[in-house]
């Protein structure tokens, strides 16, 4: 058993109180989100197209050099409604093993946007990379329709 070391109170805290309290942070993290969220999710896929194909399954690095940030003109909206989740991963665990009944488009991967509404007005979009996700600007008003 290891330990590390607690800098705001200078003690070191055991790994399994350690992993305690931040089970018990991410917990509390994930009820606020809850609360705060709205309504509605959606998910955004890079479109078929010649024009997306070099980009589609790219992480967003690789779209923000080429195009000086995620276009959204090449994506469409696959998905709209409620999830009741609190996080990103959780729609990826979703389109990728327990699809919404309906739902006719391909599993979630790497390209692909997830937007979170928030009872505050606010849109937040995290960008599906490789390993994780990454906040983005995206302007879901230019999407293919």
């Amino acid at each position: 058993q290891g330990s590390v070391p607690c800098y705001n109170s200078g003690q070191e805290l055991s790994f399994p109180r350690r992993s305690s309290l931040l089970r018990n942070i991410s917990a509390a993290a994930c009820e606020y989100g809850r609360s705060m969220r709205g309504e509605n999710e959606q998910l955004y896929q890079m479109r078929r197209s010649p024009e997306c194909e070099m980009f589609i399954f790219k992480d967003s690095c690789v779209v923000r050099q080429a195009h000086n940030g995620i276009p959204s003109e090449l994506y469409e909206c696959v998905f709209s409604g409620l999830l009741a989740v609190s996080a990103p991963e959780e729609v990826y665990y979703i389109f990728n093993s327990d699809f919404p009944k309906g739902y006719k488009g391909r599993s979630m991967s790497v390209s692909d946007i997830v937007a979170f509404e928030y009872k505050d007005g606010r849109t937040i979009f995290y960008y599906c990379d490789s390993f994780g996700f990454s906040v983005v600007k995206f302007s879901d008003d230019k999407t293919y329709h």
